[in-house]
């Protein structure tokens, strides 16, 4: 009896370390995606609604019209509204942001295509994603649109150091995405990506994680939780 007993307290504490403590759980696959760009235009909010992550909502109160360093997205959600354990840093400056991008919306939002944040030829960026399961693959995917009548010059690059680099041209672009495939986070949970122009300017819009994530729990499980382990307590002794 007095084993069992001690099982079963063994088991209610772990519960309760767990649950007050906020470790997390891992979710199955699912998509996390990233607005960057202006959050006002003086025409209109750019900002995507539903299960965005908007950047340039805190960009635009520290960055002062530049993709600054320090802009940071926390406990990011997926496209499910699911909170996450994953946060954007950007580690290194963008030249700034635009809204020039073509209206459409072919592969996102109107709102997400139009406006991103760009580079110039002298000033890449970087960009930190934070909080991801170590050693675990994702597939990130890549937009950015600019109209423009003179087509070359808005391609932008990502290289991910020793698992591959893309890039996309941004010109009047509507559709078309660049993916790196198979990403695996470092020991810290991090991937870095870098961010350069291939020639004179490059419109990075959207950035889209497909992978499994680690997922906060929600305030109010501590509650049923704790409810079910006192029932529990009072059924069995």
């Amino acid at each position: 009896m007095i084993c069992a007993r001690e099982k079963v307290f063994g088991v209610i504490s772990t519960i309760i370390v767990c649950t007050f403590f906020g470790v997390e759980t891992t979710a199955s696959a699912d998509v996390i995606l990233f607005d960057f760009g202006r959050g006002d235009t003086g025409i209109s909010d750019l900002r995507t609604t539903g299960n965005w992550n908007n950047v340039h909502s805190l960009q635009e109160s520290t960055g002062g019209g530049t993709g600054g360093t320090g802009v940071r997205i926390t406990d990011a959600i997926t496209d499910a509204g699911v909170v996450t354990t994953v946060d954007l840093n950007v580690t290194d400056d963008f030249s700034a942001v635009n809204a020039g991008g073509v209206l459409a919306s072919d592969v996102y939002a109107t709102s997400a295509q139009r406006d991103s944040f760009f580079v110039t030829s002298s000033d890449g960026a970087q960009i930190r994603l934070e909080g991801l399961e170590a050693g675990e693959a994702y597939d990130l995917t890549f937009f950015g649109s600019r109209a423009a009548s003179s087509p070359p010059g808005r391609a932008f690059q990502v290289d991910i150091a020793g698992q591959g680099d893309v890039s996309l041209d941004a010109a009047n672009n509507v559709d078309q995405t660049a993916s790196i495939d198979g990403v695996l986070a470092d020991s810290n949970g991090f991937i870095v990506l870098d961010i350069t122009a291939v020639t004179d300017f490059g419109y990075f819009g959207v950035l889209e994680i497909d992978g499994d994530f680690g997922v906060v729990p929600e305030p109010g499980s501590l509650g049923l939780t704790c409810a079910a382990l006192v029932c529990l307590m009072i059924r069995r002794f």
